[in-house]
């Protein structure tokens, strides 16, 4: 007698059986509603043009219920809350923050203690969570997969052009306005480190090169956010301490009012900032006129945006949380794309500037540095054109972000600078750059054309010495 390919009691048979049970439930509801619209003159004509059986066809016209659904009272989740599940399971597939089975029994937990009535149920097991995953053959459970660490670098075009296709998706999907995408991330700053400058010294003095700063050890995180509309945030700055003092406040000036200061151990963010940041400053300063209006905000995989409590919030908000790929931040992030370069270098300048009459730089008084900087720096166009230059637009497009990678473009193609010769005369020196400002980088020409005018004045000048000498002679 052959053996049955699975065992009903197997994972795979119990699989198996709740899609037909799901299919064959679809069919009984298109056989019903052809009888209704006039189709068919029989229910056994319905039953065998769907290929039902008569009798559960019959008996669903009678008003039973399926068996699935008659045993909804016996269910830890009602199937209200099941749908409500699943799709807090997809968006956070679709937005890189998939759940494991631990998360998804604590969601599921949740929605239970959330009714009184069942909070003293017992807690939710790997039995609930296996019969769950049978119910509904849309979702499944594997491995994540690990990859070495050079694998995993995010700054691949085939990794960057399929965020890209995702961020398009789920614009489409909620809606998504152009004027509603945001991006925040955190950077650290230190007080007093000065920036380097071109600066004219005496030839041969090693030692005029180095130039003072202030050198204050003391560091700063600042979380920034910006808005593709042009929006510019109200910013969180923590520090190292307990307190923020009433007296620091008042030694800065130019700060605006709306700006928010915290205080940790270390100087870093934390869960907690995170989740203030979320509830302070972003959802009121972002929230739409029309409560059921999506915002997007693109974040980066740091554990202080990444934690439980600050996603439910997001989506409980309507705010999509998009998480940005390992590694490739620095050509696809907005903040750093357009925004954190030069405000650190318009930072530094103002601290170089300070260095010349002050020996050590405080929080009040960098504090009022960043204010002058960033009210310089992050203007509404410069945010608008962060997103730009990001490719993130009403038609997300990774065009830009592949051209910054290395090796993009018609620069792979060309013929190395070494490999040149070297013009021989004035006019095929000025020929030569012309060409290069075409089919090159044009301040790579520039570099070359300023190397080969020192050296053609050079040559120029030991030749006229030479016939100097050759004349006296």
């Amino acid at each position: 007698m052959p053996q049955r390919p699975f065992s009903k009691r197997s994972v795979a048979f119990r699989a198996a059986s709740a899609a037909d049970r799901d299919t064959r439930e679809v069919r009984l509801q298109q056989a019903s509603s052809e009888l209704d619209n006039g189709q068919h003159d029989s229910i056994r004509q319905a039953a065998a043009a769907n290929n039902v059986p008569e009798a559960s066809l019959r008996h669903r016209r009678q008003g039973h219920q399926p068996k699935v659904w008659a045993q909804n009272n016996q269910q830890r989740l009602t199937p209200t809350e099941e749908l409500g599940l699943l799709e807090s399971i997809r968006r956070r597939a679709c937005s890189g923050f998939a759940l494991t089975p631990a998360l998804l029994r604590e969601h599921a937990s949740n929605i239970i203690c959330s009714n009184p009535a069942r909070c003293q149920a017992p807690d939710v097991t790997h039995t609930w969570l296996q019969a769950f995953l049978l119910q509904h053959p849309t979702i499944w459970s594997h491995w994540s997969r690990c990859l070495d660490n050079a694998r995993l670098s995010g700054a691949t075009e085939t990794v960057i052009r399929e965020w890209f296709i995702r961020l398009a998706e789920i614009m489409r999907e909620y809606h998504v306005a152009s004027t509603n995408v945001f991006n925040m991330d955190e950077t650290g700053f230190m007080f007093g480190q000065a920036g380097s400058e071109r600066i004219i010294v005496p030839s041969g003095k090693p030692a005029a090169r180095y130039k003072a700063q202030p050198g204050t050890r003391e560091s700063a995180t600042i979380i920034e956010c910006i808005g593709s509309g042009g929006q510019v945030l109200s910013l969180l700055i923590i520090t190292k301490g307990r307190v923020h003092t009433v007296g620091e406040q008042q030694r800065m000036e130019g700060v605006p009012a709306s700006w928010r200061f915290a205080k940790t151990n270390n100087g870093w963010t934390s869960h907690a900032l995170g989740l203030k940041w979320l509830k302070t400053i972003f959802e009121p300063e972002t929230r739409p006129s029309t409560p059921s209006t999506w915002r997007l905000l693109i974040i980066d995989g740091h554990k202080s945006h990444t934690s439980e409590p600050f996603l439910d919030l997001c989506w409980n908000r309507n705010i999509i949380p998009f998480l940005l790929p390992a590694h490739a931040t620095h050509v696809m992030q907005p903040l750093d794309v357009s925004i954190f370069g030069p405000l650190l270098a318009s930072v530094k300048r103002l601290i170089s500037d300070a260095a010349t009459h002050v020996s050590n730089i405080d929080k009040p008084m960098f504090v009022t540095m960043y204010a002058q900087a960033q009210e310089k720096v992050l203007t509404q166009a410069r945010a608008r054109k962060a997103f730009s230059d990001s490719g993130i637009t009403l038609n997300p497009s990774a065009n830009k972000v592949l051209d910054r990678l290395p090796g993009s473009g018609t620069w792979q193609h060309q013929q190395p600078l070494q490999e040149r010769a070297v013009p021989n005369s004035w006019t095929v020196f000025e020929t030569t750059v012309a060409v290069l400002a075409q089919e090159q980088d044009p301040r790579e020409a520039r570099k070359l054309g300023n190397s080969i005018s020192q050296a053609h004045a050079q040559t120029e000048a030991a030749l006229a010495a030479s016939r100097v000498e050759v004349n006296l002679l």
